[in-house]
């Protein structure tokens, strides 16, 4: 049996105007029972936003009387059984940090292009007659608005919906598209819609504000029927300077309509960063040129003096601790250097630390790591992915263990898991084909992967130490490079075995020059040096070794590519580096004959915009020496990337969908439907984490199959490019992927050709994220698209 209580049901009633026009101000009248001080709210939402979501108009008296089924508890030993599953859908730290790094590299001009119509009154109460009047502001829009009132009191609910129409006498439809980039040239046809049963005659303009120029009349006349559409054209270009734009129309004659259309005028060019750094001794003077052709308001230049020598090297901690991916492996690096340098992260990169500090972003980072383990106590190497890296899982250990004895609170169940995982890895014998370079040559041999004695070295630091299979490796040199040696020696050094020790450790330093690799164990010559020194550091200090490994990661500073390299070159040469306590200086620091400030003996960063002015001069007074470093970021006036390939060729064409046709002459035609093909090359080397990264020009569209089921890409490659991550953005296509070695793989996705004009066309680049020897950029030019045809 239902029991309603009817005479807890609010009658409630909207009275508006059942249609109005735009950018005018309607007042609202909501009526219940004659009663003061009942709530009331108002909501006013365009229709087709709410159709998105099939959103029903709120019914709180509906909603207490409605049939309820009998309520259960549940509980479950889910997150015993499973504990992985359960912390990898917790929330991890870093996302702004990574989300701010990443607009660097994408576009850097945003604007607020669709103005959505959505209000909420906030909560009012009647007067003694049951009423509330609201005012309503309802801006540019034309479309079907639904009005929702709800009210309560006490036990008392209800609640009405009305839809108001709001149209203009003239409807102004241009056709603009969601960016453009310098130096575009755009048709812009504007259709006009006469809604009355009169004849109108109506005179169009156009302005234009921020980095474009009209080139056409800027008014143009025209005569449209009752009920009818008329259409004129409009010519508009971008300078070479990108920024916010702004595109007015207004009519005037039959009626008076105004359309305002923000637009965001993007580079083609990547961002591009220019680095230097130096030693000024006391009673000198340095001059610093700043690079000075970029675009305006793109440049940002910092200025960072420091008694502290790593400071030189501040260009890798720089791009380390800001690297905008993440991976297990760029998890940790970033983390590292934090750890163990927390007052040269924030002087380095001031901007990453405005809210928070490094100790922040390292309990973050630990609790992401440890969200990151799978079953069988190894790291996932994405995020919610299910493919651990050996390599990884070792370095995360690494880094757990230095971070507990640092003082952070490191969970001993994840990293009990995860040495246990290392301890039975370190047992496998496995090998690998290791190549490195010599004066005399390349050469090839086998030995044990790198991931066991750097495994081994982990739990021995950990103080679980295996000896059977330490002494195995032991008694079998061959099977270790030069930087396995000195991990496998740093384990016995650890365990307190020093005759072990001397046995193992080459009793001179001489580099290695190991082959790059991108995925596995991220081998390359500069990590494998640093991790020699690293050892070294840790357990012999006063090694005669280690000012030869310091000369020598230093003259290779400009070679660090990867993470990895500069993760663990920056932790050695940190460690190795003494501040000097007799430095005593002050050192004027002058822009165009304005002094801007003093470095007085402590840690000095500036970031102003009269660092952008082009020559600094740095003159030093007192005693000792200190370090300098300076960058320069942002986007080169007319640079234009140089097309080569280097490893790898990534290619771009353009096919007509409807025909299959290869479009050679790069001219389009509005409304057609593209096929983009997509073809990434390897040459002699196979390689991992490729990034790919395709720039569409301004009037095209990534066309999205969810919403148009007809424009399904039923193209199938024979070797298709083997996708581990795709981003989608408004003006561009970012692909994460492997390079196969002397393979061609393709991908195809469609494009949808939507505005007139001539438009630059970006290159389309690729890159291997730990090795920039691998990169390809290629096909660059200029777009056509023609009006509309029918063939």
């Amino acid at each position: 049996m239902k029991v309603v209580k009817n005479k807890n049901k609010l009658p409630v009633t909207i009275s508006s105007p059942k249609k109005i026009k735009p950018r005018t101000v309607q007042e609202i009248i909501i009526k219940t029972e004659p009663q003061k001080n009942i709530f009331i709210t108002l909501a006013v939402v365009d229709e087709g936003i709410l159709q998105i979501k099939n959103f029903v108009t709120p019914d709180p008296f509906k909603f207490m009387y409605a049939k309820r089924p009998l309520k259960v508890n549940s509980y479950d030993l889910y997150k015993l059984l499973l504990p992985e599953i359960v912390a990898s859908s917790s929330s991890t730290g870093g996302g702004d940090m990574m989300m701010e790094q990443l607009q660097k590299r994408t576009n850097p001009i945003t604007v607020k292009r669709f103005k959505l119509l959505s209000y909420w009154s906030g909560i009012k109460k009647t007067n003694s007659d049951g009423i509330v009047k609201i005012s309503l502001n309802i801006p540019q829009f034309n479309g079907d608005v639904r009005l929702m009132a709800v009210a309560y009191t006490s036990e008392r609910f209800g609640s009405a919906d009305m839809h108001m129409k709001v149209a203009d006498d003239l409807i102004i439809e241009p056709e603009v598209p969601r960016f453009l980039s310098i130096n575009d040239s755009l048709l812009t046809p504007v259709t006009v819609i006469n809604t009355t049963s009169s004849v109108a005659n109506v005179d169009v303009s156009l302005k234009v504000e921020g980095p474009l120029t009209i080139t056409s009349s800027n008014k143009k006349s025209l005569q449209i029927n009752p009920n009818s559409t008329g259409r004129v054209v409009f010519s508009i270009v971008s300078s070479s300077q990108i920024g916010k734009g702004k595109i007015i129309f207004e009519t005037s004659g039959a009626a008076k309509v105004k359309e305002e259309i923000d637009i965001g005028i993007r580079p083609i060019s990547p961002l591009l960063v220019e680095t230097g750094s130096g030693i000024i001794k006391a009673g000198k003077e340095v001059e610093i040129k700043i690079p000075t052709n970029f675009l305006k308001g793109t440049q940002k230049t910092s200025l960072t003096i420091s008694k502290f020598p790593a400071i030189r090297f501040a260009k890798q901690l720089k791009y380390l601790v800001g690297y905008p991916h993440g991976c297990i492996e760029q998890t940790v690096s970033k983390l590292f250097p934090q750890l163990y340098f927390e007052e040269m992260a924030k002087l380095i990169a001031p901007d990453l630390y405005k809210t928070t500090n490094p100790v922040y972003y390292v309990k973050e980072g630990i609790r992401k790591i440890e969200s990151m383990q799978l079953y069988d106590g190894s790291m996932a190497y994405w995020q919610g992915g299910t493919h651990s890296n050996w390599w990884g899982t070792v370095y995360t250990a690494h880094f757990l263990l230095e971070a507990k004895k640092a003082g952070y609170d490191v969970s001993e169940n994840v990293l009990n898991k995860l040495l246990k995982y290392i301890s039975k890895k370190a047992k496998v014998r496995s090998t690998f084909d290791y190549v490195s370079y010599t004066q005399t040559g390349r050469t090839v041999r086998k030995i044990a992967n790198k991931e066991i004695p750097y495994s081994l070295y982990i739990i021995a630091l950990a103080a679980k130490g295996d000896l059977s299979t330490m002494n195995y490796y032991k008694s079998r040199p061959h099977l270790l490079s030069e930087d396995s040696r000195y991990l496998l020696a740093g384990a016995y050094a650890l365990m307190g075995r020093w005759n072990a020790y001397y046995e193992v450790v080459p009793n001179s330093y001489e580099p290695v020059r190991p082959e790059r690799l991108t995925g596995g164990s991220f081998d390359s010559e500069i990590r494998a040096n640093a991790i020699m020194l690293n050892v070294l550091l840790e357990v012999e200090p006063t090694s005669k070794q280690i000012p030869y490994m310091i000369k020598h990661l230093s003259q290779n500073a400009d070679k660090m590519y990867s993470t990895q390299e500069r993760a663990f070159a920056f932790l050695a040469l940190g460690k190795a580096a003494g501040i000097s306590a007799d430095t005593k200086m002050n050192i004027d620091i002058t822009a165009s004959g304005k002094l801007l400030k003093t470095f007085t003996n402590t840690d000095l960063t500036i970031t102003d915009e009269s660092l952008n002015k082009g020559k600094l001069i740095l003159k030093a007074t007192g005693n000792g020496e200190v370090y300098y470093f300076w960058s320069s970021e942002g986007i080169k006036i007319n640079e234009k990337v140089k097309e080569k390939d280097s490893f790898l060729k990534i290619r771009r064409s353009y096919f007509s969908y409807k025909t299959g046709r290869k479009v050679n002459n790069n001219t389009f035609y509005q409304g057609e439907l593209i096929v983009c093909k997509i073809a990434l090359t390897g040459f002699d080397r196979s390689a991992e984490n490729i990034v790919i990264t395709d720039l569409i020009p301004a009037g095209f569209e990534i066309e999205n199959p969810r919403l148009n089921a007809a424009t399904d890409l039923s193209w199938t490659p024979k070797y298709p490019i083997n996708i581990d991550y795709m981003d989608i953005r408004d003006d561009r296509l970012l692909l994460f992927t492997n390079l196969d070695r002397n393979k061609t793989r393709e991908f195809y996705y469609l494009l949808r050709v939507v505005n007139q004009g001539t438009y630059q066309l970006p290159v389309i680049g690729a890159e291997a994220m730990y090795d920039q020897e691998f990169h390809s950029y290629n096909g660059a030019g200029v777009v056509k698209v023609l009006e509309r045809w029918e063939q």
